[in-house]
């Protein structure tokens, strides 16, 4: 029997919440005198993505994958970087990492589309540090463990076909038009979701929305709209 429900597939960092936010707060807590904005963290990211492909290959281990990230982050800024500093700013961002909520925004959202909808969590990273992610975010509130992908867990990062589908697979017999990938990465999420013709929905999340900086919706209210709007939902 074919699935009815839309199966909505969400991404974790930058989309359920604000990880350029969390960064871009320590580094104003640790470097009081500087200046910091997006590009900062699009450093990170840049970093962060490199230190994770030589993780996923084994060159390096989980601590030096966090240990790197962060210290050539900081070196690229034209920041203090030496190992002692490094730790510094990790310990402190690990704490704050650590201690993150989902907005109000998004408890409502899933209360009243979890009855109506499949909710999967499709993401690229260590298995370990997201999960500590999804456990301080409460996600198993709405997500069960068997339809949370984490691309260590499964051996296939997105945008790989593997890793949509492993999704697939959970739902026999269902239309690619039932699926919809919801996430930031344009490459990693919607490129990769495309590519098995699925629905997508470019979405970065944002504590303080601002349209004019993104073509991609940014609230769980905006996004929920949207979503009553193309999906077919049993209301």
């Amino acid at each position: 029997m074919e699935n009815k429900k839309p199966i909505l597939v969400f991404d974790l960092d930058d989309t359920l919440y604000s990880k350029k936010k969390v960064f871009l707060d320590t580094l104003k807590e640790i470097y009081p005198n500087h200046s910091f904005d997006e590009s900062s963290y699009k450093v990170y990211q840049e970093k962060s993505d490199e230190a994770f492909e030589l993780f996923s290959k084994g060159k390096i281990s989980l601590e030096e994958n966090h240990f790197s990230r962060v210290q050539n982050t900081l070196t690229s800024l034209g920041l203090p970087s030496s190992s002692q500093e490094t730790m510094t700013f990790k310990k402190k961002y690990q704490f704050m990492m650590d201690h993150i909520q989902l907005d109000k925004e998004w408890l409502s959202f899933f209360d009243y589309l979890s009855p109506k909808a499949n909710l999967v969590l499709l993401t690229n990273g260590p298995t370990d540090h997201q999960l500590k992610k999804i456990h301080s975010l409460n996600l198993y509130k709405w997500f069960t463990s068997e339809r949370i992908f984490i691309s260590e867990s499964t051996g296939v990062k997105k945008p790989e076909h593997e890793a949509f589908i492993n999704v697939e697979k959970l739902f026999s017999n269902t239309s690619p038009s039932k699926f919809w990938m919801i996430g930031d990465d344009l490459h990693n999420d919607i490129f990769g979701a495309n590519q098995r013709k699925w629905n997508t929905i470019f979405f970065k999340y944002e504590k303080i929305e601002q349209p004019l900086k993104s073509s991609s919706l940014s609230t769980p209210n905006q996004l929920l709209e949207k979503l009553l709007d193309e999906c077919s939902f049993n209301l």
